[in-house]
């Protein structure tokens, strides 16, 4: 029983294995687009800046936004912290699939296969290591809502009902 307790660190290690090669990687693309468009936001416009759909240029995600906002000023050019994020998320993502898979199927072991498989599908590397790209951080409110969505089906309250709604509006705030 107590190898089901240790898969979720298993499953972290394996994400932190697989995905430390980004910290070699730098910047790409739109990163500099997008650190540089956070830098340039005043502290005093931030919810402006962020949140008002006709301050966009290119498209409307304040999740993402307000995220390159806070990491500008905590890790400013940075590359290897703004990956460490992305890693982090995807950890948290993959355990996120470890609980719902277990969940729904009741059965650890199939909770345990398709995180790993969720961990180190090689498709999703880029989204993993390119710090502009949003699925990460996309990822973690819609699982959560997912979760919550589940907790609602099966005991019918009213408080999960809202959660799911409002990780569901975080998802879509994120992309």
């Amino acid at each position: 029983m107590r190898h089901i307790w240790l898969a979720p660190f298993v499953l972290a290690a394996i994400v932190l294995i697989t995905y430390q090669p980004s910290f070699r990687m730098g910047f790409y693309l739109d990163d500099y687009y997008n650190i540089e468009r956070a830098g340039r936001i005043e502290e005093s416009d931030v919810l402006r800046q962020i949140f008002d759909p006709r301050a966009q240029t290119l498209w409307y995600r304040p999740l993402q936004g307000l995220q390159f906002f806070i990491a500008v000023r905590l890790f400013g050019a940075n590359s290897n912290a703004y990956h460490l994020v992305n890693i982090v998320y995807h950890a948290i993502n993959v355990l996120l699939v470890y609980a719902l898979a277990w969940r729904i199927s009741k059965k650890w072991l199939l909770g345990f296969a398709s995180a790993f498989f969720y961990a180190t599908f090689t498709v999703y590397i880029s989204a993993v290591n390119w710090a502009a790209i949003v699925e990460p951080l996309l990822g973690v409110p819609y699982l959560l809502s997912i979760w919550f969505w589940w907790n609602f089906l099966e005991k019918e309250h009213r408080r999960d009902y809202v959660l799911a709604l409002v990780a569901l509006i975080l998802a879509l705030m994120a992309k």
